[in-house]
């Protein structure tokens, strides 16, 4: 972390340094359980807000489904009064399911006549049919553009179904589709909920005061232990750093754990809640057809069900539900509709399924509503059976993404107490020119840097969209992409000339105007009015991404000597991978509470408030390069042109076309392409995809610095980097004796392994040429990483050839050999390399 095995205190009173440590610890305390909360309590709120508008969801599922059937395909939604019709009984239905006493329970108290409506709109917005015509005019309340590009048939309530919120009114939509890829209008939902949902709720409440007893006493017991353990280090006028920042984890860690694992024992709660609600209303509400079919026509139980025909659909939207069965008076089947793609349960899951059973009340035996003919005459029964299997898995899911969410918590912990340490070691003014600059001091740069740069990842191309407008008669998608391509089409050009201004002016002017331009670049995107202002900001934040990223690389080089370079270059990227990943989760909550706008407000402060940093811990490191003198350029290279000597040294040509170029492309074209829809083809969900491709991230954070350390005990890097390409072809090469999830899982954890050991040595190797001192480092790491990007291009387009093959398995194994024989030719090329080493 900091410099030294203590942290020292001098020039002060040892009491003001001793509550500083304490004040620093309590906040440190403070936002990672603010930081832990964010995650906890936007599961919480979802499931709460899913609770308390289902039956919204499940009425509205059940009218689409006869609206849809009442339309011919082919024709267009009709003002007529058979549709009036169906939207008043829904109304009504809704009302009677509602505070029906089905199962013995007290019912719902909303007023559905005054605070409930049920309205039909067009793809323009124009009403066609209402209950309440007079309520919101003839015109939809908010905008259903979104809906052309959200429609997907038949989908998840809660998950397609989106609340919009306006003058306390809530809207759910349910596009109507006319064909399949077209949409004939909106049935749309309007009601006034009378309970408290969101932040507002018992249950968040309750969680806000866990929250605020757990910071009490954790600050409490924190301060405690840190009084015993700072009193060590009075006489020597120092705290004793390992001690204090094991103290700090040791209780911070476990406090997160706890929270979360609370937070998921509430969120089962209610998700055990929802799942009831959606066993007792879907009875209830076959119960109201089949009744509803004998009422009317006089008919018997056997043609009622088959006038109805529809029960099957009722299925499919909640996957809980597995099978749905229609018994007479006797109990003889009538009519049975069983989930589709049910997948068969593996052994593990039926074990758990049988355990959970005698625990768990709604997976213990079948769930009956009796059907009436009249008011008292019993014809039959309707029973549901829920999906053991779905059970054990979404349960399963919760207990992962708790696990995630810690995860990333205490990733973002130890970045805190990395940031801290600096903050508490920091020394006095009078004292600053004794302290030797330390290069530990970019990590917390360049986890800020990327966090700031990556808040937005996740819905840039979604933003995109919703601001769409054509351009230069380039297509939709080729438009939504566009803000992407050009970010990085000037990432790698202000990478290259990045280097040049290293080498002549110093890192600390092209950092700070970097994240000048970065800043000022998110913030841009926050104000862009149409697609083309966004593009020009995200080229804004390109510029300042290459800038910056080289010329942190440019102090790692000029504050790192030769035997710590390598764990010098480990900090920097475990710093910028910490950021991306914590970065890219808080962004993705914040958009859904914030908006896409806010997200990149907070981003460009993130941003801004590094330089604020730098000035502040890194003032003394910014110095200019001391210039070289023609003589001494004379006895670094005798020849002029060392640009030419550069590229044609044969150990730079192997570093560039058989190290960096194989790692980049295989890095990227698996990660970023090949996995995520290699994972999706086999059904693996997307929060199972992310969880795989994070171990990359925390293999670089965590292994990295250790394999550093490592590297740095020995003076031959080549030895390491082929170590690294060796690790990345054995990663493809798995796929030889594996297949599914578990060979993707064993190459990202190889490939995570395999770019910890090259960027340890990689760039270490190549500063130690005499052809890289005398180009200058900066250039020499410009080209170095530019050429990179190349590799980084390439990667996606190399990898979509492999999904053109009929055998995916064989096709990614004979890349691996590929790769293979790239890393043995580059342990050839750079043999008997002694010669070509600058010595320091």
């Amino acid at each position: 972390m900091t410099s030294g095995e203590t942290i020292q205190a001098p020039n002060q009173s040892f009491g003001s340094a001793r509550l500083k440590l304490y004040v620093s610890a309590i906040i440190l305390l403070a936002v990672a359980l603010g930081f832990n909360a964010l995650f906890n309590f936007s599961t919480l709120d979802k499931l709460v807000t899913e609770s308390a508008t289902l039956k919204y969801h499940i009425i509205g599922e059940d009218l689409k489904r006869q609206i849809k059937a009442s339309v011919q395909s082919g024709r267009f939604l009709q003002a007529s009064d058979e549709m009036e019709k169906l939207l008043f009984n829904g109304k009504q239905r809704l009302h009677r399911i509602s505070s029906g006493n089905y199962f013995g329970k007290k019912g719902f108290t909303e007023s559905v006549e005054n605070d409930v409506a049920f309205s039909i709109y067009l793809p323009d917005g124009k009403l066609l049919s209402s209950t309440a015509k007079k309520q919101f005019g003839p015109q939809a309340p908010f905008a259903l553009e979104d809906l052309r590009t959200n429609m997907n048939g038949d989908s998840s309530p809660s998950g397609q179904s989106k609340i919009i919120t306006q003058n306390g009114w809530r809207f759910l939509q349910f596009p109507i589709q006319s064909s399949p890829n077209e949409w004939s209008g909106v049935l749309v939902i309007s009601f006034k909920h009378a309970g408290k949902t969101g932040i507002f709720s018992k249950d968040l409440k309750k969680q806000f005061s866990l929250a605020w007893a757990l910071f009490v006493s954790g600050s409490v017991f924190l301060v405690f232990l840190l009084i015993i353990v700072s009193k060590k280090g009075e006489d020597k006028k120092a705290f004793p750093q390992k001690k204090i920042t094991a103290v700090m984890f040791f209780i911070i860690a476990p406090i997160l754990i706890v929270f979360s694992g609370l937070n998921t024992y509430t969120a089962s709660k209610h998700y055990l809640e929802i799942s009831q609600k959606k066993i007792e209303m879907t009875l209830a509400l076959v119960k109201e057809h089949v009744e509803g079919f004998l009422g009317e026509n006089d008919s018997v139980l056997e043609h009622a069900v088959k006038e109805d025909g529809q029960f099957l659909k009722m299925l499919k939207p909640y996957p809980i539900l597995d099978a749905l069965i229609i018994l007479d008076s006797g109990d003889n089947w009538i009519f049975g509709a069983k989930q589709e793609n049910t997948e068969i349960p593996s052994a593990l899951y039926s074990r758990w399924g049988d355990k959970l059973a005698g625990k768990v009340k709604i997976l213990d035996g079948s769930h009956r509503l009796e059907i009436l003919k009249g008011k008292e005459q019993s014809v039959g029964s309707v029973v549901i059976r829920v999906s053991k299997d779905h059970f054990i898995k979404k349960s399963a899911n919760m207990i992962l993404n708790a696990g995630t969410v810690v995860a990333i918590s205490i990733l973002f912990l130890i970045e805190l107490l990395i940031f801290g340490f600096y903050f508490i070691d920091k020394p006095p003014p009078k004292e600053k020119e004794d302290r030797p600059v330390h290069f530990g001091l970019i990590r917390p740069v360049t986890f800020l840097f990327l966090f700031g740069i990556d808040i937005s990842i996740s819905f840039i191309p979604l933003h995109m969209e919703k601001i769409y407008t054509p351009l230069m008669g380039l297509s939709r998608d080729t438009v939504m992409g566009l803000p992407i391509s050009v970010e990085f089409f000037f990432v790698g050009i202000a990478i290259f000339f990045s280097g040049f201004w290293n080498d002549r002016r110093g890192w600390h002017e092209p950092f700070l105007t970097g994240l000048f331009l970065a800043g000022t670049g998110v913030l841009y995107s926050w104000l862009a009015p149409n697609v083309i202002h966004f593009v020009i900001s995200r080229a804004f934040v390109g510029i300042g991404y290459g800038l910056t990223l080289l010329a942190a690389q440019g102090f790692v080089i000029a504050f790192s000597g030769e035997k710590s370079r390598a764990r010098a270059f480990a900090q920097f990227i475990a710093g910028l991978y910490a950021g991306s990943i914590c970065g890219g989760a808080t962004g993705a909550l914040l958009a859904e509470k914030l908006g896409y706008s806010w997200v990149f407000f907070i981003g460009a402060v993130t941003l801004y408030s590094i330089i604020a940093y730098a000035l502040i811990f890194m003032r003394k490191a910014m110095i200019r390069p001391k210039k070289v003198t023609p003589a001494k350029q004379q006895e670094v290279m005798p020849a002029r042109h060392t640009f030419k000597r550069f590229f044609k040294n044969r150990i730079v040509l192997s570093l560039i076309f058989l190290s960096s170029l194989p790692a980049s492309f295989a890095a990227v074209g698996f990660l970023n392409y090949f996995s995520p829809i290699y994972l999706n083809r086999i059904g693996a969900s997307q929060a199972t995809i992310g969880r795989i491709l994070m171990i990359y991230g925390f293999s670089l954070v965590y292994l990295g610095p250790v394999i550093a350390d490592f590297v740095d005990r020995f003076d031959n890097k080549r030895n390491y980097v082929f170590v690294g390409c060796l690790l990345g072809s054995i990663a493809f090469l798995m796929f030889f004796l594996l297949e599914g999830l578990l060979a993707v899982t064993f190459a990202v954890l190889l490939l995570g392994l395999s770019n910890s050991f090259i960027i340890a040595s990689q760039s270490t190797y190549m500063l130690r040429l005499k052809v890289t001192h005398a180009l200058g480092a900066g250039k020499a790491i410009g080209i170095f990483r530019a050429s990179s990007r190349v590799g980084q291009a390439m990667g996606p387009i190399i990898f979509s050839s492999l999904f053109l093959s009929e055998n995916i398995r064989m096709s990614i194994t004979k890349l691996g050999v590929v790769y293979l024989l790239t890393a043995i030719l580059f342990l050839v090329f750079t043999r008997r390399d002694q010669n070509q080493y600058k010595r320091y």
